[in-house]
C-alpha cells in the first residue's frame, strides 16, 4: 500500500489527505508499502552486495514488462540503473532523454547541460554499439502545452503534487501519453515500464540516540499514474517491494562508510558544491560535511565521479529557486506562464495545510521542518 493516512482514513494524492486533515484537524502520515519494509530488521546487516540486488531488480523488471523503457538524465543514479541492465546483457528497449531547451533556448542550463551535455553523447556511443536500443530524445513545450490544455484540473493536481515546479507533468511521465508509439503498444496489449533511477536513500543521525535512521519520502507518490495516464507504469528502479532489500543494504553501505569518517575529514567534492551554489550533502555523526558525489561513489560502483554534473539541490519548489525549470515563468511562452500563476495557486493550498503534515517524530525533536511527508523512521543501528 502507498500513500497518504488520515486518522482511519486513507487518500491516494496529498491535496485530498491534506484538505481533509485541515478539516478534521488530524496529521497525514505517509505509508509507502510500510507492510513490507516494516517486517525487514533493518539493523541486521545484509551479506548481498549491492550489484547483486540490482541486478536481480534489472531482471524483475524486465521478467515482468514487454516493453522497457529507461529514463536517462546523465546523472549517478539514473546512470547506475543504465549500467545495471547493460553489463548485466538485460535487453533494454528504449532509452529516454528529455530536455527543456525548447523552453530555456539554452544548453547553458542545468536540466541541459547534463541531459544534452552527458546523457545524450554517452546514450549515442551505447545505441551505435546496440542498435537493438531506441533513443527517444524529448523536448518540453510539447508536454507543457498539453498539459495546459487538458481540463481535468483535479488530475492536474494530483500529477502536480505541492513541491513540483513546471516540468512536473514533464519529470513525472506525462510525456508518454504524446507518443504515438506508446500508445500502439497500449492497443496491443502490451505491458510497459517507463524506469526511472529515483532515488537513493536519505540516511539522518539522531543525535539523542546516537543512531542512523533513515525512511521514505513522498515525492515517490508523484509518479503514481493518474486518470490523465496511459496504462504506462512508472516503476522506480531502486525503491521497490518487489526487491524491497535495495534501499535497506543502500542504507546500510551509507551508514558503515559514515561510521568511517575521521573527525575533521575533508571532502573533496564539496568544494565544487559550494562554486554552484549547492546545498546537497549530509552531515556525518561527528559532523562531517559529506558530498552526494562521495556517497554515489559507494553505493554505484560504476559511477565515475568525475563526470559532470550538477548535483540536486535541497528543499523544495516553495524554498528553493535554483533549478530553472521552476523559474520559467520569466519566458515567453503563454502556457508556461500560466502554469507558473496556477502553482502558485497550489502554493497557497500546501501552506493552507503544512502544519498538519506529519513529520518524522525524530525530526521533530530536532526542530527541522521538511518539504515533503515522511514514512515512520527506520533505524539502521
Amino acid at each position: 500500500m502507498q500513500g497518504y493516512q488520515v486518522g482511519d482514513r486513507f487518500f491516494t494524492y496529498l491535496i485530498d489527505a491534506g484538505d481533509y486533515a485541515v478539516r478534521t484537524n488530524q496529521r497525514v502520515v505517509y505509508n509507502f508499502h510500510d507492510e513490507v519494509f516494516s517486517k525487514i530488521d533493518w539493523r541486521q546487516r545484509i551479506d548481498v552486495n549491492l550489484p547483486t540486488l540490482y541486478a536481480e531488480r534489472a531482471r524483475q523488471i524486465r521478467d515482468t514488462y514487454d516493453y522497457v523503457i529507461i529514463t536517462y538524465s546523465g546523472g549517478a543514479d539514473s546512470q547506475n540503473v543504465l549500467d545495471t541492465f547493460l553489463n548485466n546483457d538485460i535487453r533494454i528497449d528504449e532509452i529516454v532523454i528529455w530536455h527543456d531547451k525548447d523552453i530555456t533556448h539554452t544548453d547553458n542550463n542545468r536540466t541541459n547541460r547534463e541531459a544534452l551535455g552527458v546523457a545524450l553523447k554517452r546514450a549515442e556511443r551505447i545505441v551505435a554499439e546496440r542498435p537493438e536500443i531506441r533513443l527517444r530524445i524529448l523536448g518540453s513545450m510539447d508536454t507543457v502545452n498539453a498539459f495546459h490544455a487538458n481540463k481535468d484540473f483535479d488530475a492536474k493536481l494530483q500529477i502536480n503534487q505541492p513541491w513540483g515546479g513546471i516540468m512536473v507533468p514533464q519529470r513525472r511521465g506525462y510525456w508518454k501519453n504524446l507518443v504515438d508509439d506508446y500508445r500502439k503498444l497500449v492497443d496491443l496489449n502490451k505491458k510497459v515500464a517507463v524506469v526511472w533511477g529515483y532515488d537513493r536513500p536519505t540516511v539522518i543521525f539522531d543525535k539523542v540516540q546516537n543512531k542512523f535512521f533513515t525512511y521514505f519520502e513522498d515525492r515517490a507518490q508523484g509518479y503514481l499514474p493518474t486518470a490523465l495516464d496511459l496504462p504506462i507504469d512508472n516503476v522506480l528502479f531502486y525503491w521497490s517491494e518487489q526487491v524491497p532489500l535495495i534501499p535497506v543494504k543502500m542504507a546500510q553501505v551509507i551508514v558503515d562508510k559514515l561510521r568511517e569518517i575521521p573527525v575533521g575529514f575533508q571532502d573533496p567534492y564539496l568544494r565544487y558544491y559550494r562554486q554552484i551554489g549547492n546545498g546537497d550533502f549530509q552531515e556525518s555523526h561527528n559532523g562531517n560535511k559529506i558530498s552526494r558525489t562521495l556517497v554515489n561513489n559507494w553505493i554505484y560502483p560504476t559511477w565515475d565521479p568525475t563526470t559532470f554534473t550538477e548535483g540536486k539541490c535541497l528543499g523544495n519548489f516553495f524554498i528553493n529557486n535554483e533549478l530553472d525549470y521552476w523559474v520559467t515563468d520569466r519566458c515567453n511562452e503563454d502556457a508556461v506562464r500560466t502554469w507558473a500563476r496556477n502553482l502558485r495557486n497550489y502554493r497557497d493550498q500546501f501552506e493552507h495545510f503544512n502544519d498538519h503534515l506529519y513529520r518524522v517524530v525524530d525530526f521533530e525533536s530536532f526542530k527541522v521542518r521538511v518539504g515533503f511527508t515522511a514514512t515512520k523512521s527506520y533505524y539502521l543501528e
